[in-house]
């Protein structure tokens, strides 16, 4: 039996409506009540009246379309009530899709012929209801998977995919507690949930829209962490079988790749995604290579975008996005391996994980944010790597001149091809570090070696010029009083005077 509400803010007109139902003993099971709009609302959405009189002068203009989906999402049939007959009340009734509009004071015959028609319409209502409940028990879960031809009977159908697998058995849960006014069935998936409805033709794309949408804000309220995509198969796009709208559903599901989470995708006739060559052609290689050598951070962000992140409908393949990124993996892995970077366990570890994220993460948009930090952690390890080893090679090459400052023909080709490298880069890493030439540290080396022998020994200066690298004397005493201010006899006899005062 079916339920009315009587939405009125006149007590007198309920008390009148309700004692007209009883005493013509029409077919409503239930009779309730709404003084204010707000009762109204959250009446209709706890208990789905079949039948709702409402006093249009209750509904302000600026909640009209609120109270629109309202009705036509939960209320079979609506009569409205009036005091003013104009033009923009008849407008409002046909809004409503309203049976009637009748106009107060009310005619008990007008309200009997529209309360009436209301029950037997509620009534014809659930006996269809009924019929297409019992239609839809013959569905099972082969028929998802096996293309056998729809029966009579047209369904739509809803699939809801969490983010992550692990979500499902929640979600499942969810969906059992969660109250859909239609006909469904639910087949909970290793990933999906297949809702199979059975909804009247009329509005079903704005019916669908609307639960789609509610189903939405409301997993999102109570589950803020959690997110979930819907694809939707109205059964107004043609389907020879369950199966072929369940593989027409989920190829939907492709769009959260390049869209996100929280949204909701329709299946559309022309609906389609084009291939494209997933592999980094030499170019594109070498491009990658000079970034990454010249630690060119915004230049590889605005390739990532450029290529990643200006898709128009028809998208590309998503998987081929994903071989293509393992592609640019590729390019990373040798460029940590020229770096020794591979042998950092949290760097070796991070690699792994992105090749995770690039393989099985549903949002394109993640997976470029997360390779840009990535790629921007390598090139800062790189960058440490050419300090270090540039700091190794000066630290050995400067070892080599203290080691061998004595030979006379001790040169910049000797330091260079000692450390590996060639005397022009040699020089440059030299000069950049110590901000001097080679020459002016083997130098200095020499002058402090030949002020010790000078101290602590009685060689002469040939002798001194001799161990100290030096061939011509006089050029070692020019060179030693240019830096000392003193000739060595000169620096020997402070040295030694300084000596004999300290005694």
């Amino acid at each position: 039996m079916p339920a009315i509400l009587i939405a009125d803010r006149d007590q007198t007109e309920r008390t009148g409506i309700r004692w007209f139902i009883q005493s013509s003993r029409l077919n409503f099971e239930t009779v309730a009540e709404a003084v204010h709009l707000d009762e109204m609302i959250e009446y209709i959405n706890n208990h789905k009246p079949e039948v709702v009189c409402l006093e249009l002068e209750m509904v302000p203009s600026y909640r009209m379309t609120e109270i629109t989906i309202l009705l036509r999402q939960y209320v079979q049939t609506v009569i409205c009530l009036t005091a003013e007959a104009v033009f923009e009340r008849a407008v409002q009734a046909i809004e409503f899709h309203s049976i009637s509009l009748l106009i107060k004071p009310l005619s008990h015959e007008q309200l009997k012929k529209s309360l009436f028609q209301a029950s037997q319409s509620s009534l014809d209502k659930h006996r269809q209801n009924e019929a297409l409940e019992s239609a839809s028990t013959q569905i099972s879960y082969p028929a998802l998977f096996k293309a056998q031809p729809l029966e009579q009977n047209e369904y739509s159908m809803v699939i809801l995919r969490p983010e992550k697998k692990e979500h499902m058995p929640i979600l499942s849960h969810w969906l059992e507690q969660y109250n859909i006014p239609y006909p469904v069935q639910y087949f909970p998936l290793s990933k999906d949930v297949v809702c199979v409805l059975q909804i009247p033709k009329q509005n079903e794309c704005i019916i669908l829209q609307q639960e789609g949408q509610r189903i939405l804000q409301r997993w999102a309220s109570e589950y803020s962490n959690r997110r979930l995509n819907i694809a939707i198969h109205p059964a107004s796009i043609s389907a020879t079988s369950l199966n072929e709208m369940y593989l027409k559903t989920i190829n939907m599901f492709k769009l959260s790749f390049f869209k996100g989470m929280q949204q909701l995708f329709w299946v559309d006739n022309d609906a389609s995604f084009y291939s494209i060559d997933p592999f980094l052609t030499p170019e594109e290689q070498r491009e990658w290579m000079t970034l990454l050598e010249e630690g060119n951070k915004q230049g590889i962000k605005n390739w990532l975008y450029e290529n990643f992140t200006s898709f128009e409908t028809p998208y590309p393949e998503p998987e081929l996005l994903r071989v293509r990124f393992t592609s640019i993996l590729a390019q990373l892995r040798r460029f940590m391996k020229t770096y020794y970077l591979d042998q950092n366990h949290e760097t070796e570890a991070y690699y792994h994980n992105i090749f995770d994220t690039v393989l099985f993460d549903p949002v394109l948009f993640k997976i470029v944010q997360e390779v840009i930090l990535f790629v921007f952690i390598l090139i800062d390890g790189a960058e440490r790597q050419k300090e270090k080893a540039a700091t190794d090679v000066i630290e050995r090459g400067l070892r080599f001149m203290e080691q061998n400052y004595h030979m006379h023909h001790l040169g910049l080709k000797d330091i260079a091809e000692h450390v590996g490298m060639s005397p022009s880069y040699y020089s440059h890493l030299i000069t950049q570090s110590k901000g001097r030439s080679f020459r002016s540290i083997l130098t200095d080396i020499r002058l402090r070696k030949a002020r010790k022998l000078l101290v602590e020994t009685t060689m002469t200066i040939q002798e001194i010029t001799d161990q100290i690298g030096f061939t011509d004397a006089n050029y070692f005493s020019r060179i030693f009083k240019k830096a000392t201010g003193l000739s060595p006899r000169a620096y020997r006899q402070q040295e030694k005077s300084k000596k004999s005062k300290e005694k």
